[in-house]
């Protein structure tokens, strides 16, 4: 009995068995522990390659509205279609997913996409958890705006010598700055309107002026009747008027005898996106005539209208005024006084009843002015056409004292086209 009960007293006293327990218990929670974290992480790479694949896909899809105008069936396709592809790549494998859920903002150029997926689970299956299950969203903003720039670009007498140079440059640069340099230049396209006492509208003549009175060398003038200052599509009533050598303009003393002294040596360029083309037609410019601004400022008006739309080539046919999408702009340069006109009377007050008629608020053109060593009338003019400076617009207004300043000017201007578009 004595020695049964010094057993039974050991082994009420022994924790050795404790131990082992404890010890089993401690595994199994290690092991559901780690079985745990192996499952978060993948959760957690799961939900960053999903919300990856989402945001490209979004990105895609905004960018395919934006350029393609795509309605919201078709974004939600092309959404779908990227995502899915996406997916394929990230290396998720047994991930499924609902069908994203697209909301589409036309006007801000945005789409939001959804979704919803799971992911099989592993280790914490003996815990009764199956499936990691996934919720995202994501948005997108894809609003580059196009460019609509018609150019009126002084080459009149005035501009010889080193003025014409600066000005090559000075074009070119801007050129050079909105397209060629430009990594987010696509659908940027500038028209180039050079003027002197007519513009010349090259291959363009024949179908804006009469019939009955066409331009035999392409050169024209001002429109007359109660179209003169409107950008109306040139037809029966509305022709543009061609200049005749023959008859001198009405600011002018006498004439050199062969009219040449009107008409620019280069025609005017339609939009376009072709940086070289665009460059070469600068680098033609040579200076001689005299100033008929007015006209110099219609034609860059009629680049941009979409009233005109019917006569330039598909490719340089303007867009419709506030369609959401393009920003339209007018470059009004100058070194000299409008001292040419025909049959409406003074040039000036001829520009300044365009400007009038282009500024209005169901057209939306942004008109930005270059005073090139200007005398003060023609700086007041064109102070008065351009466009009120603001936050947005930034300055509309250069006056360049010099082919530096002049330079500037146009490289101002580019950039804040540039900034422009980017931002809103």
């Amino acid at each position: 009995m004595k020695q049964f009960h010094q057993l039974a007293k050991r082994f009420q006293n022994e924790d050795r068995g404790s131990v082992a327990i404890i010890f089993g218990l401690c595994v199994l929670v290690l092991i559901f522990a780690f079985g745990m974290a192996v499952d978060t992480g993948r959760a957690i790479q799961v939900s960053s390659k999903t919300s990856s694949a989402l945001d490209s896909a979004a990105l895609a899809a905004a960018r395919a509205m934006r350029e393609q105008d795509l309605s919201q069936s078709e974004v939600a396709a092309v959404a779908n279609q990227y995502f899915n592809a996406n997916i394929k790549d990230s290396g998720i494998s047994g991930a499924t997913y609902s069908a994203l859920d697209v909301s589409v903002d036309a006007g801000t150029g945005s789409v939001r996409l959804d979704v919803t997926g799971s992911v099989p689970a592993t280790f914490t299956k003996v815990a009764g958890f199956n499936t990691i299950n996934v919720s995202r969203s994501s948005t997108a903003i894809y609003n580059i705006r196009d460019v609509e720039l018609g150019m009126m670009l002084d080459v009149t007498g005035s501009m010889g010598g080193s003025k014409i140079s600066d000005l090559r440059k000075a074009a070119k640069d801007l050129v050079n700055i909105m397209i060629s340099n430009n990594a987010s230049s696509q659908n940027v396209r500038i028209g180039l309107a050079p003027y002197s006492a007519s513009v010349n509208a090259g291959p363009y003549a024949a179908s804006v002026t009469d019939p009955l009175a066409p331009s035999a060398d392409g050169c024209v003038i001002e429109r007359t009747g109660s179209e003169a200052y409107e950008d109306t599509a040139p037809g029966a009533g509305t022709w543009i008027n061609a200049a005749n050598p023959l008859a001198p303009p009405a600011d002018i003393d006498g004439t050199d005898g062969t009219g040449s002294y009107r008409c620019p040596s280069v025609s005017i360029m339609p939009l376009t996106d072709d940086d070289v083309a665009l460059k070469d037609r600068i680098d033609d410019f040579t200076a001689a005539g005299w100033t008929s601004g007015h006209i110099g400022l219609a034609w860059a008006w009629y680049l941009v209208s979409p009233d005109w739309s019917g006569v330039w080539p598909g490719e340089s046919s303007p867009v419709n005024y506030l369609d959401g999408k393009t920003i339209k702009a007018v470059i009004l340069m100058t070194d000299g006084s409008f001292n040419t006109a025909y049959a409406n009377g003074d040039s000036s007050d001829q520009a300044r009843n365009i400007c009038d008629q282009m500024k209005g608020a169901d057209k939306g053109i942004i008109v930005y002015s270059i005073a090139f060593e200007a005398p003060a009338d023609a700086q007041a003019l064109l102070q008065d056409c351009s466009t009120p400076g603001n936050a947005n617009v930034g300055q509309t207004y250069f006056n360049a004292k010099n082919g530096n300043e002049l330079r500037e000017a146009f490289r101002s201007i580019a950039t804040q086209l540039n900034t422009l578009r980017l931002s809103e």
